[in-house]
């Protein structure tokens, strides 16, 4: 469940860059709860380093989810960009936690299911997403009008 970045003080930074436990061929199914980026952010890490399962969510984590990780993309490619350009990597060329084609792949992997609506994973388990209020979601009915709070 979930597939978040680590984010804050250069010691939580670089728990990102660390092998993962097990081998990631070897999930089955990963289940985003939301699209914030300590929830998110790592997958296409994951899905770079062989993850080929899906990815279940709602359709506005989906959503949300495909944004942010295509904005986490382009700052870690800005970040190993400006690395190089001022020298403060041990790392040369420096190299980013993952691209944009990391991030595009990984959208791919998002099989979206409705709230309530049951899935079977892989493992056996079951699968059914409920509203919880954590992130603010846009109003289907009125999605011009911005985000409504519930």
């Amino acid at each position: 469940m979930d597939c978040g970045l680590y984010q804050g003080e250069r010691t939580w930074r670089r728990l990102n860059w660390q092998a993962l436990p097990v081998n990631p061929n070897s999930i089955s199914d990963v289940v985003l709860t939301h699209a914030h980026l300590d929830h998110c952010g790592h997958l296409p890490a994951l899905v770079r380093e062989g993850f080929t399962g899906p990815t279940w969510c709602t359709q506005i984590t989906a959503a949300l989810a495909a944004i942010v990780l295509r904005d986490s993309a382009y700052l870690q490619e800005e970040d190993a960009e400006n690395a190089r350009l001022w020298g403060f990597s041990k790392h040369d060329p420096p190299r980013p936690l993952y691209n944009a084609a990391d991030a595009e792949k990984a959208i791919t992997s998002f099989r979206p299911l409705d709230y309530h609506q049951r899935c079977a994973l892989q493992s056996g388990a079951y699968l059914s997403f409920s509203r919880a209020g954590h992130i603010l979601r846009p109003d289907h009915d009125r999605c011009r009008h911005g985000p409504v709070l519930r």
